[in-house]
């Protein structure tokens, strides 16, 4: 099950857990004058709280390496955290024009920024375009939501709010999966939790998965009409699956 979060819900996973900053810090003892890893390990300095260490070690790679938007993006990261918008600002200002092409990290940083500043159509615009890239994007749903409630538009609302709950159900099995004996009762859960909020696409890996490993696992038939039936001329906003890392 491991490799179906990872390629349909990158953004769910608990990436920096102990285990894997402890794995990432051997790779950087081995090899420091790393660019990347010293932007990984800062991401990791994030989300363990040592936003001092973060910063630092982001000031080194973005002073390296002025246009690195990954570095630029989990520098916003660090000051948004940190609370200090002077810092964040001039990196806003100094990006490039939004794009499908850049770093997901990059665009929810724009979209947060942008509810933060009551900018609420650029904050549609960039947690459009993460969700475009990576629909089960729980943070990118709950920017959304920030950013219709401002604007008012309740119908769009009340949608992302609904789809919101489900993706907090889908992590939460997949969670429970991860450690389980047997996941096929957990993954069916995730399928059909999917096909509500038309992640189709999500839903037919997870299906073709069980199909494949567990072939004595009876899948309803309903979700396989359901999903056989649902390249429903792909009006159904059936997304492909996440390719790139959260």
């Amino acid at each position: 099950p491991e490799e179906l979060t990872t390629l349909y819900f990158p953004s769910l996973l608990r990436w920096h857990g102990p285990q894997a900053a402890e794995a990432l810090e051997a790779f950087w003892e081995a090899d420091q004058d790393s660019f990347p890893l010293r932007v990984a390990l800062a991401r990791y300095r994030i989300g363990q709280g040592k936003l001092t260490e973060a910063r630092e070690l982001l000031a080194g790679c973005l002073e390296e390496q002025p246009n690195s938007l990954i570095a630029a993006a989990a520098m916003l990261e660090c000051l948004r955290e940190l609370g200090d918008d002077g810092a964040a600002i001039p990196i806003l200002e100094r990006l490039p024009e939004l794009s499908p092409n850049e770093p997901w990290l990059l665009m929810r940083m724009r979209g947060h920024f942008a509810n933060d500043h009551a900018q609420s159509e650029r904050a549609v615009e960039a947690f459009s375009m993460v969700l475009a890239a990576d629909p089960a994007s729980a943070e990118a749903h709950q920017g959304l939501a920030t950013a219709y409630r401002a604007l008012g538009r309740d119908e769009a609302l009340q949608r992302t709010l609904a789809r919101g709950q489900v993706l907090a159900r889908i992590q939460n099995r997949l969670g429970w999966v991860q450690g389980a004996e047997s996941p096929a009762e957990g993954l069916l859960e995730v399928a059909e939790l999917c096909v509500q909020i038309e992640l189709d696409s999500h839903a037919r890996g997870i299906v073709d998965y069980l199909q494949r490993n567990e072939p004595a696992f009876s899948i309803p038939d309903t979700l396989v009409a359901a999903l056989a039936s649902d390249s429903k001329s792909s009006g159904n906003m059936a997304h492909t699956p996440a390719q790139d890392a959260p």
